[in-house]
This record gives structure tokens, sequence and C-alpha cells, in this order.
């Protein structure tokens, strides 16, 4: 098959994958529910030289499909060779086992068409047109996405920067010459340039958040993710935001920088700026961070607005996972 042919196959499996495993597209897709779904075991153990494997219905498995992920890799490594893998076995039948996968991603060929297919199926599986439209409306991203809006957009869908990257052209929303300037790029940069003060390791994440996006806020950061948020303030006002409220997080820095401050024509005092909450993602769970804007001074003073993310801090994939009814 050539490239056309594979992207096309492999967008019609995941469409009807979507539609026979009741996958919620309006959010990120989750490839471990998916696969629980139809009814296949998921253990993520470590593998020294393997992305994953699928293992169909055999004897020595009790009858019952299964896969396996390597709890050594980045989270977003995992859902794509999950979604990989849930192509096995929803087309091929057979033991596979990939020493590699986000393959296309980086621009390698694949001569077996097999493995392409399930490559270009994660891809659309995790990134249905639909879903990348509506993280794009919600972010605040136009029709030339930046590298930063890429890796945020990469963060909105749980996908990495380059499987990202990689199908947006796919898509058609961005060319080849500039999927492969992105490409050049590394995720590593661009979070250095988001961060203040980092997250808590080499693989962890920075998500940044503002009043300038669209629709509701929903993130999905590991413990030790960084989570900036900058919000439009007016001290002069009266009105100032309160440091945020919820759990599942910790506060590392909450601070208020003036618009042009630096500028001596400028010299209102209490002037427009951006209040700017840094927090760090700690215990694993469902929660729900709020912001007020009032007067300080008085205790039930009026709220004018309100903002609020809700948080899914991620827990670290390893063993089994737990399995559905099948569908």
């Amino acid at each position: 098959m050539n490239n056309r042919q594979i992207h096309l196959t492999a967008m019609k499996e995941a469409a009807r994958a979507h539609q026979m495993l009741f996958v919620n597209l309006s959010r990120q897709v989750d490839p471990f529910e998916a696969i629980n779904r139809a009814g296949v075991t998921v253990a993520v153990v470590p593998l020294e030289s393997l992305s994953g494997a699928y293992i169909p219905a055999l004897p020595e498995t009790d009858g019952r499909p299964g896969i396996l992920v390597n709890a050594k890799h980045p989270r977003t490594r995992q859902r794509f060779t999950a979604a990989h893998e849930l192509c096995h076995h929803l087309r091929d039948k057979d033991v596979v086992l990939d020493r590699e996968t986000e393959v296309l991603p980086r621009s390698a060929v694949i001569r077996n068409d097999r493995e392409a297919v399930a490559e270009a199926f994660a891809g659309w599986f995790l990134m249905p047109r639909q879903l990348v439209h509506r993280s794009m409306h919600d972010l605040g991203i136009g029709d030339s996405p930046s590298p930063t809006d890429v890796y945020r957009l990469s963060l909105d869908l749980g996908t990495s920067y380059l499987a990202t990257a990689a199908h947006l052209f796919s898509l058609g929303l961005i060319s080849r010459t500039r999927w492969r300037e992105l490409a050049k790029l590394a995720p590593k940069w661009i979070k250095e340039q988001l961060a203040v003060h980092g997250p808590g390791d080499s693989w962890g994440d920075v998500w940044h958040v503002s009043d300038q996006e669209l629709g509701h806020r929903h993130i999905t950061p590991r413990p030790g993710d960084e989570i900036v948020i900058d919000l439009d303030e007016l001290p002069s006002s009266g009105y100032l935001w309160s440091t945020p409220a919820g759990r599942g997080f910790e506060l590392a820095e909450f601070s208020f920088e003036q618009q042009n401050a630096d500028d001596p024509s400028d010299l209102v005092v209490g002037g427009h700026g951006r209040r700017r909450a840094v927090l760090r993602a700690t215990e694993p769970g469902e929660y729900e961070l709020a912001m007020e804007m009032r007067r300080p001074w008085l205790p039930a003073g009026e709220v004018i607005r309100r903002f609020s993310i809700q948080l899914s801090v991620q827990p670290k994939l390893v063993g089994y996972q737990p399995l559905a009814e099948a569908v």
C-alpha cells in the first residue's frame, strides 16, 4: 500500500473502533479504556527490547487476548503503543512483537503494511479530526501553529509533540515543510520556554493555562508536572484574584506582573497586568482548582469573575489494568 492508502485504511479502522467501543470523542481519548471494553487484558510491565506486544486468545492465556506495554516509556508513548496494539487485535489476530512504536512521526519508513497501518491507526484513534479541531479552538490555536501551540495541543490530546506535529500534517492542517520544521525542535527546549520553575523530572510537562483560552479547561498532568496560570488583573479596580483553592496541587508561586512596567511613560500605580499562579501537581486523582476575582478585604465581597480547571492527575501506569466487560 502507498502512504495515502495506509492512512485511509487506518482512518476508517479508527472510526469503526470509536463507534464499536463507545469512545467519547469530546475529551482526550483513553486507549486503555477502549482496550478494556474490547475484552482485552492490558499489562504495563518493564520490557527490555519491546515497545509492546499483542497476544491473541490462546489456550496458554485461558482464551483471553492480551496486550503488553512497556512501563519504561513515557506516558504518551505508552498510550500510542496501546492504540497500536489495539489495531493488531482488531485486524490481525496473530502474535505481534513490536520493537518500536511512534515510528511514523519520526519520518521513518515502515515497509511492512501491517505495522504501517497500526502506526497510522494509533494516530487517527488518539487524534480524530473532530477532537483536534475542538482542542485547537479551545486553546485558541490558529491556522499556523507555533511549536508552543503544537506542544500545548499535544498535552491536551495526550500524545507526544512529534506524533501531534506529524498528525497535523496527515490532517492537512500544516504543510510537509512546516511539519519538518516543527520536528527539528526538541520538546525540552519548548518546555524551558514555558516553565517558571520547571517540572519535577525530565519526563515532566509544563501546562500553561490562561483566560484567553475558550471552553472548559480539563488538564491531565502527572505528579510533578508544573501548571502555570496567567489571568488578567487590574489592581487599581480593587478586585484581585484569590489564591487557587482545591486539592491535587501545591502552590509554588503567586505573583503579579504589571503590563509595561519597564515603560517610564506608564506611571499608573496598580495598572493592568497579569496574575500568575505556579503550581505543581501532587497526588493522582480527580480535583477542581478554583480562583475568584473579588475585593479581598470584604469577607463576603462580590465575586465578579470565576476561573476553574478540572485536574485529572494521572497515576503511573504499571501492572494489570482493570478489565471491563467486553462490548
